[in-house]
């Protein structure tokens, strides 16, 4: 907890990856094509973006979904990103 309170943007990129593997593991799988839109419209999730990280949208999406197969909280299947 004290690294994410001396690091604000460690604690909101946190908080992003954890509300997007939430938000897909409540639907259990994303078409890959459309994660970018799915991302982009979870509003916290870019409200947090927009007043920490100021990422652009597309690398703030790549970012997301790199980290996310990298941890295995997603994995790719059939065209799909399934929640793990």
């Amino acid at each position: 907890v004290d690294s994410f309170a001396a690091d604000i943007d460690k604690l909101a990129w946190h908080a992003i990856k954890v509300l997007v593997s939430f938000a897909v593991l409540e639907k259990q799988r994303v078409p890959a094509t459309d994660f970018p839109a799915f991302v982009l419209r979870l509003p916290f999730a870019v409200s947090i973006n927009h007043r920490y990280l100021n990422l652009p949208e597309d690398q703030l999406v790549e970012r997301v979904e790199h980290e996310l197969l990298l941890v295995n909280a997603l994995r790719r299947e059939d065209g799909f990103l399934v929640a793990v």
